[in-house]
């Protein structure tokens, strides 16, 4: 079985094997593409910021040397598909918390803690929607 349109990969279906097409992107849509996600989904926060709640998908890189950041997590409901990837970028004794909104848990929890210089966390919210936040690092 053989199905394609212009915008879709071609999905071909011979017995128990299966390949996928994909369109290749030409080089000018691959640097725009790529500028995008590190200019306009890169973010760096501090304490006077906090709390701060994110409504773009992207990186953030969350300085807490001044105090204690607060980063609250949109509500899952309403963002199917998001994902953030959180960074402590200072190497002070503050913490950064990361909470979620409402009733949402994160992996079950209520909130997670980045203490140490370079911590991470890789949250998001499976396209198909739901409450729980789930940690991917």
């Amino acid at each position: 079985m053989t199905a394609s349109t212009a915008n879709h990969p071609i999905i071909t279906d011979a017995s128990e094997t299966l390949s996928v097409t994909r369109p290749k992107l030409s080089s000018s849509d691959a640097t725009s593409l790529a500028e995008r996600a590190w200019s306009t989904f890169t973010r760096t926060i501090a304490a006077v910021d906090s709390p701060y709640t994110p409504v773009e998908c992207g990186l953030l890189h969350v300085n807490a040397g001044d105090g204690v950041v607060t980063v609250t997590l949109p509500d899952a409901a309403t963002y199917p598909g998001f994902w953030l990837h959180i960074v402590k970028v200072d190497g002070g004794g503050s913490a950064v918390t990361i909470d979620r909104a409402g009733s949402d848990t994160i992996e079950g929890g209520t909130s997670l803690s980045l203490a140490a210089q370079y911590d991470k966390a890789l949250v998001y919210i499976p396209s198909t929607g739901g409450t729980d936040w789930f940690q991917a690092i």
